[in-house]
């Protein structure tokens, strides 16, 4: 008598994709940001600002809103949920200890 035979659930494991990233990207988001060090956002880059908005609620950037008179002022997780659309953001990376990368 022959055992019966199981028939086996193959699960393929993705390969490459057909089409590179998009920029608004999580993941294209962290490495331009680690390895630049920092990175503009354009005021109407909705896209790019909700995958920013996301990695920034788990503490990988320092999100900064461009004020119009060229100053910096630091957002909080909770502000950049907003997507507020009126001014542009810089983001850069945290250091250890909390400080942000020297932009200068």
């Amino acid at each position: 008598m022959r055992p019966a035979s199981h028939s086996a659930t193959v699960i393929p494991f993705p390969g490459r994709r057909a089409t590179p990233f998009a920029a608004g990207e999580p993941k294209d988001i962290l490495d331009t940001v680690y390895t630049a060090g920092a990175m503009p956002v354009a005021a109407e880059d909705r896209a790019t600002k909700a995958a920013v908005a996301r990695l920034h609620l788990f503490g990988f950037f320092v999100v900064e809103e461009i004020e119009d008179d060229g100053r910096a002022r630091t957002m909080l997780p909770s502000e950049t949920m907003r997507l507020d659309m009126s001014r542009p953001w810089r983001i850069s990376r945290r250091h250890a200890g909390g400080r942000t990368a020297s932009l200068a």
